[in-house]
């Protein structure tokens, strides 16, 4: 059983694993994309990318001032810093022509790791 804390690292995980998948399902299905779906997954990119760094920094699920729970610090702490250190490509670079499916994958698996240890514990 899980506890508050531990609860809620798996409601964050389970955002940012949504967040990962809605991009890179969409990619999956689109073999070319148009120029307003380009900008529209550059923006959801860069916003996704921009919040897990700020959560790798922080350690934290938010910016409340309070100390880091061992819930996350072991779940959610990890999780983003290896999704943080695979986050490799360029937001602005084209998203069919370059590697961004593949290191959404990578970060999916970053996170459904620790994701998948909680949900083994609920």
């Amino acid at each position: 059983m899980l506890n508050k804390d531990e609860k809620a690292v798996m409601v964050a995980l389970q955002e940012y694993e949504r967040r990962v998948d809605e991009i890179a399902d969409y990619l999956g299905r689109n073999a070319s994309i148009d120029f307003d779906a380009k900008r529209r997954l550059q923006a959801d990119l860069k916003s996704l990318k921009e919040d897990i760094k700020a959560a790798n920094k922080r350690g934290k699920i938010h910016d409340d001032g309070l100390p880091q729970t061992a819930a996350e610090r072991a779940y959610f702490s990890a999780a983003m810093l290896r999704a943080s250190a695979n986050f490799t490509v360029a937001t602005n670079s084209h998203p069919i022509h370059s590697n961004w499916l593949r290191c959404l994958i990578g970060i999916g698996m970053d996170i459904r790791q620790f994701l998948g240890q909680l949900e083994q514990r609920a």
